[in-house]
């Protein structure tokens, strides 16, 4: 799995992508970048949630632009 950095965009290419997505520790906000250029957030993490709901799949295709926003030690792996 590759650690993700705070802001750090998921990459997409040409083709869809389903990524397998783990949150350890801390708190952080998923984040998609619309299409106007504004954030919306998708998911918000708040360190209550088990070990199984910080596993998580997302879709991705070409042109989504989604990051983490990662605090207080939270680390985002994915592959």
């Amino acid at each position: 799995m590759k650690e993700l950095q705070s802001l750090e965009v998921l990459p997409a290419s040409g083709r869809l992508h389903n990524f397998r997505v783990e949150l350890h520790g801390g708190d952080a906000d998923f984040v998609n970048v619309l299409s106007d250029g504004s954030p919306e957030t998708v998911r918000t993490f708040d360190g209550t949630e088990s070990a199984l709901e910080r596993r998580f799949k997302h879709e991705i295709t070409e042109g989504d632009d989604y990051y983490f926003i990662l605090r207080n030690g939270a680390k985002a792996f994915y592959r």
